[in-house]
């Protein structure tokens, strides 16, 4: 019994360290070429870190412009793209938020990022526990997050 006790705290430890590592920008973490398609915005406050599961999202402070819609909502561009924190490192790809169309959807928000080689991915942004995103984010219009 006390071997698995100690295995799985040991599991514990491991899965925590993996969301609180350090981490850092690289020097070529900057906006590509963005022309707002309209007024809204969205304004991160903070840096902060997203971590819904065992790969993370650095969304950096800044304003994120609007560079594109769709359907289904617009797309807000990073001011220096996202970091992805991954098992496996770290690195820097193009994204930001998306903001659905659909004020009744459960999460109108998503962090969207465009990996090379595995394409587009899209992960609801919500609060979680210790991340207070109404602290975090101002949007226009204005927004309350769950």
């Amino acid at each position: 019994m006390k071997k698995s006790v100690s295995f799985f705290a040991l599991v514990i430890a491991f899965v925590s360290g993996c969301n609180v590592a350090p981490y850092s920008w690289p020097d070529d973490g900057k906006r590509v070429e963005a022309t707002a398609i309209d007024e809204t915005r969205i304004t991160i406050k903070e840096e902060f870190r997203y971590s819904p599961t065992l790969t993370s999202y650095v969304l950096p402070a800044g304003e994120y412009l609007p560079i594109r819609s769709d359907a289904g909502g617009t797309y807000y561009s990073s001011p220096r793209g996202i970091l992805v924190l991954a098992t496996t490192g770290g690195f820097v790809v193009n994204g930001g938020i998306y903001r659905r169309s659909d004020s009744k959807a459960n999460y109108q928000f998503a962090v969207y990022v465009n990996m090379p080689a595995l394409g587009w991915a899209f992960v609801d942004l919500h609060s979680l526990w210790g991340l207070n995103l109404n602290e975090k984010i101002i949007s226009s219009p204005p927004y309350v997050f769950k």
